[in-house]
């Protein structure tokens, strides 16, 4: 099952972004084969009224090209696929719904980028600039 993914802009004109707060909370990089692993630790558990996302902030990605994000089981959390020379060249952000079972734990994702013809290889970065937790105000 894939997940919509919400461009940034258009999701900030909607509702209340949080970000943490203090401290930045805990983020480990490990690069495999044909992905980057990434661990994240939430500052805290959501409170009712939020739900935990991921921002991910892309570079210039190459024409035709999906980044995917992927639990350790490699079921898809989402992806990001710019439309449109402009966006692709430009690069941007794009925020991501966690799973329910993934809003008070630690977060391990694996990201990779899918090329025109399938291939798979690890995003550089240039073309994946940051993934960060963020909460977001939502409906109780």
């Amino acid at each position: 099952m894939s997940r919509t993914i919400i461009p940034l802009f258009l999701l900030l004109s909607a509702c209340a972004l949080q970000s943490f707060s203090g401290e930045k909370p805990l983020v480990t990089t490990t690069e495999e084969p044909a992905a980057l692993r990434f661990e994240l630790l939430p500052e805290r558990t959501p409170n009712n009224n939020e739900a935990l996302w991921l921002e991910v902030r892309v570079g210039a990605l190459p024409n035709a090209s999906t980044l995917i994000l992927r639990d350790l089981e490699g079921e898809t959390i989402g992806s990001v696929s710019p439309y449109g020379k402009t966006s692709r060249q430009a690069g941007g952000g794009y925020l991501v719904p966690l799973p329910a079972s993934m809003q008070h734990e630690k977060i391990t994702l694996r990201v990779e980028l899918v090329l025109a013809h399938n291939e798979v290889r690890r995003p550089t970065e240039d073309e994946l600039e940051e993934v960060r937790l963020v909460y977001l105000a939502v409906s109780p």
